[in-house]
């Protein structure tokens, strides 16, 4: 009885303390490579979404499509949808935006990515984590609300 008593509380101290290890490697840890041609591929971990790579069908997403929006005006909704979903702004060029996102219990990592494809009128998206194997669906739900928060913000703004 006594080694249960010791067994469980020192167990989940453990656990405890490997995430919070694994939250301090997620913020200094290097964010995915990017170009203006295409986002970066996404690992074989279950952590990541992509709308780049329809081949890739396990991280596979549909991009945004603008449906005849001005560029600027979608990069300047897109901003104001990451920053009120709790994002931060890292890089934004005009067809490309890094942003990150970070956990509220231990402080996770995970960063978003968009790209402007002018010539199909879309904006590829890559969402993934830093750090781990497996996100719960965090990536893939962020991406799929902020899909709809910015057709909700074409609607607004359209009538």
């Amino acid at each position: 009885m006594k080694i249960i008593l010791i067994f469980i509380p020192v167990s989940v101290l453990v656990i405890i303390s490997v995430f919070v290890v694994l939250a301090i490697i997620s913020r200094f840890s290097e964010p995915p490579k990017w170009s203006y041609d295409k986002l970066t591929e996404c690992p074989k971990k279950p952590n990541c979404v992509c709308s780049e790579y329809k081949n890739d069908r396990y991280h596979y997403i549909e991009p945004v499509s603008l449906n005849h929006t001005d560029n600027l005006k979608a990069f300047s909704i897109l901003t104001k949808l990451i920053k009120k979903m709790g994002g931060k702004i890292e890089r934004e060029d005009k067809n490309y935006i890094h942003a990150t996102f970070s956990s509220r219990l231990f402080g996770f990592v995970d960063d978003l990515q968009l790209r402007l494809d002018a010539s199909k009128n879309k904006i590829h998206i890559r969402s993934s984590s830093r750090v781990g194997y497996s996100d719960g669906g965090v990536n893939r739900r962020r991406v799929e609300m902020f899909k709809r928060l910015f057709e909700d913000s074409l609607l607004s703004k359209n009538k």
